[in-house]
C-alpha cells in the first residue's frame, strides 16, 4: 500500500488527482452491490437509455427504433426494447403525448429535466440539492403541498469536485447519472470508489457523449463502457451520438452482452482460423447463424478443429467442432456427445442436441415445418 501511494503521489499536479481502489480484486470482479429503485423502470441486468428528440418521435417508425414490437399500432416490450426514454425535451402537441403515454403505459421509463407527469425527474447536483432543502422546509412546517418532486428523482453528476458528491449523502436520488466530460474512466472509478466507500448503493447509469464516426464510436465507446462495465461498475448505458436510435440501442445492448451483463441474442464464440480449419469457418459460422440466433442466452461455439478449439469454447453452452476431414463433433459444454458426425448432417444434429437439452425456441413466425 504504501508504495502505491508514493507512486500515486508522482502525478500530482499532473492532470488528474491520484486515488488508490480499495474495492477492486482482479481475481474475483464483482458487480458493485445496489439497490433497484421501485419507481424507475431499471433492467437488473443492465440497463439500456436512449435520448430522443421532439424529431425521432415525430418518426413513422419510433417504436420500432426503441425496439418495440407494433401491433395494431400500440407498442409491445421485446428482449431488446429500451428500458427508458430520455426527453431531450417535452412532448409537442396532443399526438406525441399520447405516444410518450403508451411508452408508460407498456412499462418503458421516461426520463425528463422538465416535470412532466409520470416521468423521472432528471436535475444536476446543484438542482437537487435546493429541492431537497425545499422540501425539507416545507415538511419542517407541515405545509400540505402537492409537491412536484414527490416524483422520482435522478440526479445527473457531470464533473463536480468529490466535496460537490457529499451533496449526495443528503439528496439520497433513486438514481444517479454519471456523464464526465473528460477523463471519463479516471473520473467513473474514482467516484464508484467514493460510492463504496459511502456504501451508497444507488443504481448508477453511465452517459457518455461521443461526435465521431460511426466506426469509431464502436471503438471509443466499447473501450471505455467495457472498461467499468467489465469491472463490475456501472448499472446502465446511456449512449449519445449524433446517429439513429435504433444504431445507438443496439450498440448499448451489445456493449452489455459482451461484458457479461445482459444477454439479448445468441452468444457465437468462434476460432481465428488457421491451417488446422477443417471446414469453412466462415460460410459455417453463418449458416448455423442463421438458424440459431434467435434463442438469447445460448452460447454456441464454432470450432475449426479440435487442438485448441475445446479449450477456447470452455465457457459455451454447445459447440461444433472439426474433428476429421468432413466430420464433425458435438459437444455440451466441455463434454464431447456426438462424434465423427457427417459434415452434411451436422447443423441438423446441432439443433436437435440444442432441443435435447430444452435450450431451443421456436423463431416468431416461422413453422416447426420450415426448419
Amino acid at each position: 500500500m504504501k508504495d502505491d501511494i508514493k507512486l500515486a503521489d508522482q502525478y500530482v499536479g499532473k492532470g488528474v488527482d491520484p486515488f488508490i481502489e480499495t474495492h477492486r480484486n482482479i481475481e474475483e470482479i464483482k458487480r458493485r452491490p445496489v439497490v433497484l429503485p421501485k419507481d424507475i423502470a431499471m433492467h437488473r441486468d443492465g440497463t439500456v437509455v436512449v435520448g430522443v428528440q421532439p424529431t425521432d418521435i415525430d418518426a413513422k417508425e419510433f417504436y420500432r427504433q426503441l425496439g418495440c414490437d407494433v401491433q395494431m399500432g400500440q407498442p409491445k416490450l421485446k428482449i431488446a426494447s429500451a428500458d427508458g426514454v430520455m426527453l431531450h425535451q417535452p412532448p409537442r402537441g396532443e399526438v406525441q403525448q399520447k405516444l410518450i403515454k403508451q411508452l408508460q403505459q407498456i412499462g418503458m421509463g421516461i426520463f425528463s429535466c422538465e416535470n412532466i407527469d409520470g416521468a423521472v425527474l432528471l436535475l444536476s447536483l446543484s438542482q437537487a440539492a435546493e429541492v431537497r432543502t425545499n422540501q425539507s422546509q416545507a415538511d419542517r412546517f407541515a405545509i400540505n403541498l402537492s409537491r412536484k418532486t414527490e416524483q422520482p428523482l435522478a440526479v445527473i453528476v457531470r464533473d463536480e469536485s468529490p466535496e460537490e458528491w457529499m451533496a449526495l449523502e443528503t439528496i439520497k436520488p433513486s438514481l444517479i447519472i454519471l456523464s464526465p466530460s473528460d477523463n471519463r474512466l479516471h473520473y467513473c472509478r474514482r467516484f464508484f470508489e467514493w460510492l463504496q466507500i459511502k456504501e451508497i448503493h444507488v443504481p448508477v447509469i453511465l452517459n457518455f457523449c461521443y461526435d465521431c464516426s460511426q466506426e469509431d464510436l464502436v471503438i471509443q465507446a466499447a473501450a471505455e463502457y467495457g472498461a467499468l462495465l467489465c469491472d463490475g461498475l456501472g448499472d446502465g448505458i446511456w449512449l449519445e451520438a449524433p446517429y439513429g436510435l435504433d444504431f445507438l440501442r443496439n450498440l448499448s445492448f451489445n456493449m452489455l452482452q459482451s461484458a457479461r451483463m445482459r444477454t439479448f441474442k445468441t452468444d457465437f464464440i468462434s476460432c481465428p482460423s488457421c491451417g488446422r480449419t477443417l471446414f469453412d469457418l466462415q460460410d459455417v459460422t453463418k449458416r448455423i447463424r442463421s438458424r440459431t440466433a434467435h434463442l438469447p442466452g445460448v452460447k454456441i461455439a464454432i470450432m475449426g478443429c479440435i487442438v485448441n478449439g475445446p479449450g477456447e469454447m470452455a465457457d459455451a453452452d454447445f459447440g461444433y467442432v472439426g474433428s476429421k476431414p468432413g466430420m464433425i463433433d458435438l459437444y455440451v459444454g466441455k463434454t464431447c456427445v456426438e462424434k465423427d458426425i457427417d459434415f452434411t448432417d451436422a447443423d441438423n444434429r446441432l439443433v436437435e442436441l440444442i432441443k435435447k437439452h430444452g435450450r431451443w425456441a421456436e423463431p416468431e413466425g416461422v413453422s416447426m415445418t420450415h426448419l
